[in-house]
């Protein structure tokens, strides 16, 4: 078990246009908008990743929406002009 911190991956998946199945641990429920640009799971309930899986395996279509809202997620909020931005902001309060 691994509470990962920001989780690159996603960002790569969502480049992709690849929905992410993740579990509900550490930074990558900020990353994930259940049900939007993927499906988190509770990684104590075993029962809960097959259902997910299962529900996600029946519904292709859905998938694909997920993968394409990721996508323009990505685009739009992890973009180098809004980390650069959001950056700035953080030294300018810091300097100040």
């Amino acid at each position: 078990v691994w509470h990962e911190p920001f989780g690159m991956s996603v960002l790569e998946a969502y480049i992709q246009e690849k929905p992410v199945f993740a579990s509900n641990l550490g930074a990558l429920p900020n990353l994930i908008e259940d049900g939007k640009s993927g499906i988190l799971f509770n990684i104590k309930d075993k029962n809960d990743v097959i259902n997910k899986i299962t529900q996600a395996l029946k519904n292709p279509e859905n998938l694909k929406t997920m993968g394409r809202y990721g996508f323009l997620l990505a685009k739009e909020k992890y973009n180098a002009e809004t980390h650069y931005r959001q950056l700035m902001e953080i030294y300018n309060k810091l300097i100040q």
